[in-house]
């Protein structure tokens, strides 16, 4: 899963809830959420798991679970 996929997987999630801002811009929301310390991820920020496969692919799947209300 690469970095662009990550970013569609955003706007699809934001789209299909039906609440997108006519401005929502899923590369800038990424971005700032890229940055930011995220608990479920044991405090690190989402940048730091973009080098391998394996982080990208739990990136995805913690996108997943916001989406549905799983976020751990």
């Amino acid at each position: 899963m690469g970095l662009s996929r990550l970013i569609g997987q955003v706007d699809a999630m934001v789209r299909a809830s039906g609440q997108a801002p006519a401005d929502f811009s899923a590369a800038r929301w990424f971005a700032g959420w890229m940055a930011q310390p995220v608990a479920a991820l044991g405090g690190l920020c989402p940048h730091e798991l973009l080098d391998t496969a394996d982080g990208r692919e739990a990136l995805g799947t913690l996108l997943l679970q916001m989406q549905s209300g799983v976020y751990a």
